[in-house]
């Protein structure tokens, strides 16, 4: 007689005996069983024998073994009942039992959903305090068959992984990994299912962290661990607890960069598919992410003679363009500091980085090296002490050679780096102003790129040109070129006061010049050979034309109506300077008139700590009203 009829048939006649030797025979029968329905099983997770319950958790556990056979075990009244026997659990029946319901939710998204959140709770409550009260003197198979069953109910569903993120999970776990993580080879499955929950559940993590014991105890496993799935998994989760500082100021100490070191090291030419690609660039990126924490980024530093810092320059050298980029872009993390960069500077590193962009300057270069090293030589180039040597090393040339690359983060950081390189450097200023491509460029980042930064870089670098050039020899040419007046008066609408502030001082300094300089000015490119040096006339009707073109009366209005009440002293001083300038000429009287820029004065006064300017405003308002 087949043993699954046997079965029903005794469970038909209530004979306890010929159930429990038929569930015996089924549970050590080497063929494979196919059930109809859980009818049968339903029936005996019904009864109160003790023994055929802890029979009937351990058959179906080897049942569902098979495919099929799960598909049968996925039924509601079934899996309602076997959740239900959660508060009889005992030391006797509790291994069989999460062995039955880990492997029915084995890869089977159906299971999970029958035993939802609330399921999924009251399985967990009786879990935790078994597991709460685990040491390694009790046996390993529960605890590995306990968390191997509960990664199979949340695989795969972000509500039951909240669930048990909400249940306290992590406590549970970092227990657990206290008493086994020293002893990897032991206890490797185990850690394995704990690892892959925690990688999960901090998926859900918001405004929250992981404590810095369970951070170390992650570290320690990621020493040890000869299992590449575990090690991804360490390292992925690392990598999204390091936005924390203190995560990242923990993780300096424990030695996380030289140990990642260490591993790239190691299997570095193992790196040949998608797949361990990846893994190595989580890696880079958590060296890159420790490093962005100040006290972290201290330590390791070490006043220059840290072993990770050594180890960043080594990489700079290396033929993996992911190493070269994330060595670029830690030492850019050490140069956050202005000591740091005046100490890199007077070393020989910044050559070294100059070097490196001079091969990576084409648009067929690497992008993630290129913004690496703009973002590091911007870093450097904020100390004043440091500007001329960079300069002296040609590192102007090298990224000028970069301008018709498309790629906005790196046009972003291009823009950046000549904009710190041309602060207070006269000679730099005026040699970059008097290129005309350059400026279209500047004129067409402004217009033609998505990336908001590059957007809102491309008129501050004109403005910095224009205010550290100390020469109105190419005030002519700017004012030839629509887009470099456009991006100026749109700046006055920005959000923030340094930018309207560079706006007025550009504009002032434009609008003087057209003001005092002859009336028909010949437009000559210093850079241009022979007969193509003179490229047209402007005139101040023509120059003013373009003012109003590019909205300079609205965009003052504008200003002025929007944020009048959070205008410092100096911007308002700016405004008007520049409305007193351009009041007298005719041709912009009557355009700003038009703009009923007299209705708009007066709002200046709101701030009762402006009356040092009340007569100026009252002077302007008068002027546009007769």
């Amino acid at each position: 007689m087949d043993l699954l009829q046997e079965l029903n048939e005794a469970i038909t006649a209530k004979n306890k005996a010929v159930i429990k030797s038929a569930l015996t025979k089924i549970i050590n029968e080497t063929i494979t069983f196919e059930l109809k329905g859980p009818s049968a099983f339903v029936a005996l997770l019904s009864m109160q024998d003790p023994e055929i319950i802890e029979l009937t958790f351990q058959c179906i556990a080897e049942l569902a073994k098979e495919d099929q056979n799960r598909k049968a075990f996925t039924d509601e009244v079934l899996i309602m009942h076997l959740i239900k026997k959660c508060s009889t659990l005992n030391s006797t029946n509790i291994f069989h039992f999460v062995r039955a319901l880990g492997n029915i939710t084995y890869e089977n998204d159906q299971a999970r959903s029958i035993i939802g959140v609330e399921g999924l709770k009251s399985v967990f409550e009786e879990l935790k305090e078994i597991v709460l009260a685990w040491t390694p003197t009790d046996d390993l198979a529960l605890l590995t068959a306990i968390f191997g069953c509960l990664l199979n109910i949340i695989m795969g569903e972000d509500e039951l992984q909240k669930c048990l993120y909400q249940a306290d999970v992590l406590t549970v776990s970092e227990k657990v990994l206290q008493f086994i993580s020293g002893q990897f080879l032991k206890y490797e499955d185990c850690i394995s299912y704990i690892v892959h929950i925690i990688s999960y559940v901090t998926d859900h993590m918001v405004d929250e962290w992981i404590t810095t014991n369970l951070c170390v105890l992650l570290v320690n496993i990621l020493k040890v661990s000869e299992n590449p799935e575990i090690s991804v998994l360490c390292l992925g989760i690392l990598r999204q607890q390091s936005e924390n500082d203190d995560l990242k100021t923990c993780l300096a100490i424990n030695g996380t960069c030289e140990l990642i070191y260490n591993l790239v090291e190691r299997y570095g030419n193992e790196v040949n598919d998608e797949e361990s690609r990846a893994a190595l660039k989580i890696a880079c990126d958590l060296i890159v992410l420790i490093l962005t924490g100040d006290e972290a980024m201290n330590l390791l530093y070490d006043n220059g003679n840290g072993i990770v810092y050594e180890q960043m320059i080594t990489w700079m050298d290396s033929s993996d363009p992911d190493l070269v980029s994330t060595a670029v872009l830690a030492i850019g993390n050490f140069a956050r500091s202005d000591a740091h960069c005046i100490s890199m500077v007077e070393g020989e590193l910044f050559r070294k980085l100059i070097a490196l962009l001079a091969k990576n300057n084409k648009k067929d270069a690497d992008i993630k090296i290129q913004h690496a090293l703009l973002s590091t030589l911007r870093h450097l180039s904020i100390p004043p002490q440091n500007k001329f040597k960079l300069i002296q090393e040609n590192i102007i040339e090298i990224m000028y050679e970069m301008i018709d690359i498309e790629t906005s983060p790196v046009v972003f950081k291009l823009m950046g780096t000549f904009r710190m390189l041309v602060n207070g450097q006269e000679s730099t200023a005026r040699l970059l102003i008097n290129r005309k491509p350059f400026l279209e460029k500047i004129g067409y980042w402004c217009y033609n790129s998505d990336h908001v930064g590059v957007r809102a870089e491309a008129p501050r670098l004109l403005v910095w040109l224009i205010k550290n050039c100390n020469s109105v020899d190419a005030f002519p040419m700017i004012l030839t070129l629509p887009n470099c007046i456009r991006c100026l008066t749109d700046m006055l609408c920005a959000l923030h006061g340094v930018m309207q502030n560079e706006a007025l001082l550009a504009l002032n300094l434009l609008c003087e010049f057209c003001l005092l300089s002859k009336p028909n000015v010949e437009v000559v490119d210093p850079m241009a050979k022979g007969s193509d040096k003179s490229l047209n006339y402007f005139s101040h009707g023509q120059t003013f034309n373009m003012f109003v073109k590019a909205d300079l009366g609205k965009n003052l209005v504008f200003m002025i109506e929007k944020y009048h009440e959070k205008l410092t002293v100096d911007i308002i001083n700016g405004v008007l300077s520049l409305i007193d300038t351009l009041s007298k000429s005719a041709e912009m009287n009557r355009y700003l008139k038009s703009c009923s820029i007299e209705k708009a004065l007066p709002l200046l006064l709101v701030n009762g700590e402006l009356d040092k300017v009340k007569h100026k405003v009252d002077d302007l308002t008068k002027a546009f009203q007769k």
